[in-house]
């Protein structure tokens, strides 16, 4: 397919035209780029949020009925009552995907090698969050440049700003459909904040 054949290209450098220096840059980087999707503009769905955010929500991608909100339908929704229940204000959030539109079945590995990774990258630098969790075991990718398997609070590679260590867990679906995973959620969650206070 199309975009199987442009996942498998040669990295692209999607800041060639120069960085985002804002996240209002960067929403309309996130939207016009022609390059960072290849179906096109139709269908990519914004982050929202504001800057300096308690904790950045990351997610692989948009959910399929989104337009407008990102997380608008019953993903967000259990994502609202995990915002409660960890005593996060909603306005005190980022919501954020690695990939701009919803993509079923996604090569992460491959988009995130084609310079999406780096994207990502400069998304959380620009948010400055003070907590990041990763929902959706297809993040992997999009971290593995940057981060290795220590336990420190903030990684820095190849002259990159320092990124906020990711809880990574399963994904949203996953977490709606199975109880078993939402209880090893929590309980990971409550020793990952132990760490932190």
């Amino acid at each position: 397919s199309e975009v199987a054949a442009n996942a498998a290209a040669a990295p692209i450098d999607f800041f060639a035209q120069g960085k985002p220096e804002t996240l209002e840059e960067f929403r309309e980087f996130w939207l016009t780029a022609p390059d960072l999707d290849p179906i096109g503009l139709t269908g990519r769905v914004p982050p929202r949020g504001a800057q300096s955010a308690d904790l950045m929500v990351l997610v692989v991608d948009p959910e399929q009925r989104d337009t407008d909100a990102l997380l608008s339908g019953p993903q967000g929704r259990l994502l609202k009552s995990i915002l409660d229940a960890t005593g996060v204000s909603t306005d005190r959030a980022y919501v954020a995907s690695a990939l701009p539109r919803h993509t079923p079945m996604a090569d992460s590995a491959a988009l995130a090698g084609r310079g999406l990774g780096a994207v990502l990258h400069h998304h959380i630098s620009l948010v400055a969050p003070k907590q990041l969790i990763a929902f959706g075991s297809g993040l992997a990718p999009f971290f593995d440049a940057y981060l290795n398997q220590s336990t420190t609070d903030s990684r820095q590679v190849q002259g990159l700003a320092p990124l906020p260590a990711p809880f990574m867990c399963e994904g949203l679906d996953g977490l709606m459909n199975m109880p078993s995973l939402k209880a090893r959620f929590w309980r990971r969650w409550m020793e990952w904040t132990a760490t932190k206070d």
